[in-house]
């Protein structure tokens, strides 16, 4: 590990700016954190495009100095409407141009660099740059680019989308096998890297998995109960899309309702499955849809309740969002329906039970109830892994004590 106070670049682009969301920041601004209170000279780069509000927050390149002791530079590349767009791949080239130069042009050397994917074209400019300088380079996964669109095109249509995009997937396996460290917030992503490189088993010696983990709310934010009710409470927040099964949820809610358990199911969230949902089940009433809130007006309902949904839909098992970290944070047992990394993971700890279906799950919940004891073991186990491994604290430490081990070790770029 380096004695020494290191100059780090940290290039993550999409990620919601710190001082919008303060106190939840996010994987990146927690691990700048974690690096300037150790002494370290962080920059983190990033565009002027708000990725979620698709507005700008600047129209020139700037720099601003961030109280917690590291700097953001903000670089104007243009922006886009949708995500899926010309636009946006103009907005990744220009960026990428743009990050190579601001670190070619610094004013001082940088001693690492670690750059978030996606964005490909960023990680491009990174490894030019570490190879010039003969600097480690750290790629860090946060979504399998370009796998994600194949992962989201009809099943018919994949072979052809994985053709259209082979170079793409050809200069991503070249920058994560040339890479010095490739980490992850999850060992899917990780092992997907991983096999796309070819990396050997010398390098898969400097990989590793940090989590993104989650906030400690509890106690920090008063309760707000919205429904009074007796009974077992449970909450699914996020966004109500494809990627989330809620359908056995709310047929659970229905069987519920015409039995009269004493059982209430909120739905904080909104996609482009959420008003045809809502049109169907929002009669019933045992299940309120709060459509999108502010994340601490979520947490606060959340304390109220006992239970989380995680419902994942069928062929997303490789996806491990942060749920299981913020309900664990939260004091919340977990339903689950996936037998991937996200099943293994609260299996593990114990922190909740797997359903398969609608009828397994309609089975099961009627046996929970406030106070009941496998209930509250789940809940305790939650809070017990996220003190030692789910903490957003705790996982930008790691990651961290990666980055200035790395750096010790050195790289050829």
């Amino acid at each position: 590990m380096t004695s020494r106070p290191l100059r780090i670049a940290l290039i993550k682009d999409g990620e919601p700016f710190p001082q919008f969301i303060a106190p939840w920041t996010l994987r990146s601004g927690n691990l700048a954190v974690a690096l300037a209170e150790r002494g370290h000279d962080v920059t983190w780069y990033c565009s002027t495009f708000m990725h979620y509000e698709k507005e700008f927050y600047a129209t020139l390149d700037t720099t601003e100095e961030r109280p917690e002791g590291y700097r953001m530079r903000l670089l104007h590349s243009g922006g886009y409407r949708r995500n899926i767009s010309p636009q946006r791949y103009l907005h990744h080239a220009r960026l990428g141009a743009k990050v190579y130069e601001n670190l070619r042009q610094s004013p001082k050397p940088f001693d690492l660099i670690i750059c978030c994917v996606p964005i490909i074209e960023t990680a491009l400019a990174c490894w030019l740059h570490a190879r010039a300088q003969k600097i480690p380079l750290i790629l860090d996964i946060q979504d399998p680019w370009p796998e994600v669109f194949v992962t989201y095109a009809p099943r018919r249509y994949q072979a052809f989308v994985r053709g259209v995009l082979a170079p793409y997937f050809l200069l991503a396996g070249g920058l994560f096998r040339r890479a010095d460290s490739v980490v992850s917030c999850s060992e899917g992503f990780l092992e997907w890297g991983q096999q796309l490189a070819g990396r050997d088993s010398r390098q898969c010696d400097r990989d590793r998995v940090f989590y993104h983990g989650a906030h400690d709310m509890v106690g920090k934010i008063a309760p707000c109960p919205i429904v009074e009710t007796s009974g077992l409470r449970s909450i699914y927040a996020g966004a109500i899309s494809r990627t989330y099964d809620l359908e056995p949820v709310l047929q659970l809610a229905l069987a519920q309702a015409e039995r009269g358990d004493s059982h209430h199911i909120f739905l904080a969230g909104q996609g482009d499955k959420y008003q045809a949902l809502r049109n169907q089940y929002e009669q019933l009433p045992n299940v309120t849809f709060l459509g999108w809130m502010q994340r601490d007006q979520v947490y606060a309902l959340a304390q109220t309740c006992h239970l989380g949904w995680l419902p994942l839909a069928e062929g997303r098992d490789d996806f491990l969002p942060n749920k299981p970290f913020e309900y664990a944070a939260l004091g919340l047992a977990i339903a689950n329906s996936s037998q991937g990394e996200a099943g293994r993971l609260i299996e593990r700890h114990q922190m909740g039970f797997f359903y398969k279906d609608t009828a397994h799950l309609i089975s099961q919940v009627p046996h929970l109830m406030p106070g009941q004891k496998t209930l509250e073991t789940w809940r305790r186990n939650g809070r017990r892994f996220f003190s030692t491994q789910g903490d957003a604290k705790v996982c930008a430490g790691y990651f961290a004590d990666h980055v200035e081990n790395v750096a010790a070790q050195g790289g050829a770029g």
